[in-house]
């Protein structure tokens, strides 16, 4: 795997929080100055190890690109439909249905 051709791109928080910022890739990482670099590849390991090569391995995680409208864009049509799911930590809180 030759990791000198893949390209990286960093964008400031100011720029990757506007509603009208494109990810310029699937793969980035959020380094030590709060800024996101974006590895430009389609391969997750692929965008492992050039974050390896570049940072040192194990410093960061790869994260992956979320679609920021189904995030965002999701409505209830009525509060009904909404049920919030309540965890437990033990096995004795649980009900049987």
């Amino acid at each position: 795997m030759n990791l000198t051709k893949i390209k990286t791109e960093e964008y400031g928080r100011e720029d990757y929080l506007l509603p009208s910022f494109k990810d310029p890739s699937n793969y980035y990482i959020v380094n030590a100055f709060g800024n996101r670099v974006y590895i430009k590849t389609t391969d997750r390991a692929t965008a492992i190890a050039k974050a390896d090569e570049i940072y040192g391995k194990g410093f960061y995680n790869v994260r992956v690109v979320s679609d920021k409208d189904d995030l965002s864009g999701k409505k209830w049509d009525s509060p009904e439909t909404y049920k919030p799911v309540r965890g437990v930590s033990t096995r004795r809180g649980q009900k049987k249905f």
